[in-house]
């Protein structure tokens, strides 16, 4: 019976953390796959496994991060403007034009840590 994370689910969890929260892209690396739906199933199953989920627990309480300040991050996340470069001035400068990708990535990120998608 396995008592803690293999090379492979630690690698994981750091391809996870480090690509921005794609536990598809992170499973294809850990797991030298280049099969997107093999990836995937990795994934699933990493994420529903209680040791891989012990310690993202632990990763979280060592940065402080629980649910309030996921709420917190998600709510700011949700509000992410596009910052693109005016041509005429040659700066970058905030638009009021709402960036959704980044809003979607928040989203997904938090929803896995709190294990809420694929319920």
């Amino acid at each position: 019976m396995q008592k803690h994370l293999t090379r492979k689910q630690n690698c994981f969890l750091i391809e996870f953390i480090n690509n921005g929260g794609n536990k598809v892209k992170a499973a294809l690396k850990a797991y030298d796959t280049i099969n997107y739906k093999t990836a995937s199933k990795i994934a699933d199953s990493n994420f529903k496994n209680h040791y891989v989920q012990e310690r993202i627990e632990g990763i979280l309480a060592k940065n402080n991060i629980n649910e309030d300040t996921i709420g917190e991050k998600v709510a700011e996340g949700l509000k992410a403007l596009i910052v693109a470069r005016n041509e005429l001035t040659k700066n970058y400068e905030q638009l009021e034009f709402a960036d959704h990708n980044i809003r979607h990535r928040y989203l997904i990120i938090a929803m896995d840590l709190l294990g809420l998608r694929n319920r």
